[in-house]
Order: structure tokens, then sequence, then C-alpha cells
């Protein structure tokens, strides 16, 4: 009987210590943890901005140069970064009710401070139709939003389509070739997350 309480008590003492140290080491350590986790959103923005930084001073870049402005959207934690060299926002869109042809698709986008022309935008997730829909990643069909602006007084602020041989509107990109759903479904992505962001960039007095 006393071996039993007495494995009762080694057993529970050990539980409470191992229960200690790993309390220990998330509190240490979860900051850490949370930015590795983002790393490729870090990287994403902070080579938006041209933002001088290597794999070993990202984080510490990161946290000087960018600002977080956090919100609840729908229940759901959601961020504006804000570049304070450059003071382009920037975002992550395709996590709200939209998603790809085939899957989610989640990228970052990074606009000047009119909240309308587009610096650059990096996709970091998507499960397309490999060489269909999944050329949306390639820098080909992303370099040409660089520039644009979206036009919030349309129904798709930035439009994906098939171009007129005519010169291309303020707003109008190419479709993926092959993958009219696909292309489609990032409009409305974008169109989607514009417009949440647009309304939380204004309610901070922007």
């Amino acid at each position: 009987m006393k071996q039993y309480i007495s494995l009762v008590i080694f057993v529970g003492i050990l539980g409470f210590v191992t229960s200690l140290a790993f309390v220990g080491m998330d509190l240490l350590f979860s900051d850490r943890i949370d930015a590795n986790e983002n790393a490729a959103l870090y990287q994403a923005i902070l080579s938006h901005n041209d933002a001088s930084f290597t794999s070993s001073t990202m984080f510490d870049v990161f946290s000087s140069e960018i600002v977080v402005e956090d919100f609840v959207v729908n229940g759901q934690d959601v961020k504006l970064y804000i570049d304070s060299q450059t003071n382009n926002i920037s975002f992550v869109f395709g996590i709200f009710s939209e998603s790809g042809y085939i899957a989610d698709i989640v990228g970052v986008l990074t606009i000047e401070n009119d909240f309308k022309t587009i610096v650059d935008i990096t996709i970091l997730q998507q499960g397309e139709t490999p060489g269909l829909g999944g050329k949306v990643v390639l820098r080909e069909f992303l370099d040409q939003f660089v520039g644009l602006q979206f036009d919030d007084t349309q129904e798709f602020p930035i439009v994906v389509g098939p171009i007129e041989a005519t010169a291309n509107a303020a707003n109008e990109v190419d479709q993926i070739s092959g993958a009219t759903n696909t292309s489609s479904s990032f409009q409305r992505i974008l169109t989607e997350s514009y417009f949440i962001y647009r309304d939380l960039w204004e309610s901070i007095g922007q």
C-alpha cells in the first residue's frame, strides 16, 4: 500500500514538474514560435517594401519596421501591416468566405497608402490544378497586378479576365490561360478581401 501511495505521489510530482516546464517553455518561446510560423508572410511583406534583411535578421527587421494593426472580423483575427519606412499597407487575402476553384488561395498583397495602387502580391498557399490554376503562384501572372489600381466604384475593383486587344484598363489583368474558374475565383477573393480591409483602414482614420 505504501509503495502504491509513493508511486502516485511520484507520478503526480513528475506530471506537475513536466507541465510547469512546458508552460515555462511556451512563455519563453511563444513569440519566436509564432514568428517562425509566419516566416513566409514576414518575408513577403518585407520584400514587397524592398527592406534589407537576411534569414537571421528578418524577424528583427520586421519588428522594427512593420506596425501591426489588429482587428476582429466575424470572430476572426485579422491584421493590417503598415511599413513605417514606405507607409505601404499589407494584408492577407483569401481567409474569409471565398476560396479558390479547387482549394483555398491565400496570399499577401501590399498596397500604397492611397489604398488603391498595388505594390506587389505573393501567394502563400494554394491547391489549384498543377499546370493550370496552379499558375496562380507564378510571377508571370502576379506581376500583372503591380502598379494597377483598385477601382472601388465597380463590382470587381480588380478585373481578372480575357483582355481585349486594346489597351488594358488600370484595373485589369489577363486571366490564367486554361484556368478560367481559378481566375474568376481569384477575382472574387481579391474583391471580398479588398473591401473588408479598405473599411478597416478607414476605421482607423486613414
